[in-house]
């Protein structure tokens, strides 16, 4: 089955120029719309300051013996380390995302594969737009590639949904009030969209670049 495309010597150098760049700017392209809005997002992200709420979600997490490091800034709001098994959180955020990062520990723990296979999601998915440059516009490369980052992103996508959840549970544990839960919702499905419309702009830039290689063939 022939994948990528046969071309002469006389256009090697162009081709490969052109696709290379294409490629590139697909990769980049790709997680432009999570660049463009992902900020605003987190920003508009409203904290829960309850001490209560905020002292059983660090209760739970020394329980379970996963150290909490507060720093004074952070780009997510939060963030779990699965090798060092530990929690760094941006100083002033409220139990729900303390929730949320005990949650990934608790996904990470029973699904000991699910750190690698995000990871390697990530980098599958995010190479996809470079897969469809250099593969021949009709070939399976190019026309599974938005499939493929799909797939590859899918770990991450179900890993957010997965902790958001444990961490709305653990506020009802907490005995969060109706409207706490409500800005608690709001918050993580504000960040999930920061995840999404990564997603999206992987599953979209190899389409787009199939599209383009088709208008500019000659």
């Amino acid at each position: 089955m022939k994948y990528f495309e046969k071309i002469s010597e006389k256009k090697q150098e162009s081709y490969t120029k052109r696709n290379v760049a294409v490629g590139a700017a697909g990769v980049m392209g790709a997680g432009l719309p999570n660049q463009l809005t992902g900020p605003a997002l987190l920003k508009s992200m409203k904290e829960i300051k309850d001490p209560k709420l905020y002292s059983a979600a660090m209760t739970k997490a020394k329980q379970q013996k996963i150290p909490v490091t507060e720093i004074s800034s952070f780009a997510m709001k939060g963030a779990y380390n699965p090798t060092l098994k530990q929690i760094y959180i941006e100083k002033g955020q409220g139990a729900d995302v303390l929730f949320h990062e005990l949650g990934h520990a608790a996904n990470y723990k029973k699904f000991k594969a699910l750190p690698k296979l995000r990871v390697a999601g990530m980098l599958i998915g995010g190479m996809a737009p470079l897969s469809a440059a250099v593969s021949k516009k009709d070939s399976t490369v190019s026309k599974a590639a938005p499939y493929v980052a799909a797939a590859g992103m899918a770990p991450m996508l179900g890993d957010e949904v997965a902790a958001s959840a444990k961490s709305i549970k653990n506020l009802k544990k907490a005995k969060a009030t109706t409207s706490q839960l409500n800005i608690a919702r709001k918050n993580l499905g504000k960040a999930f969209t920061t995840y999404g419309l990564l997603a999206a702009g992987a599953i979209a830039a190899p389409a787009l670049i199939r599209k383009f290689k088709e208008s500019n063939k000659k």
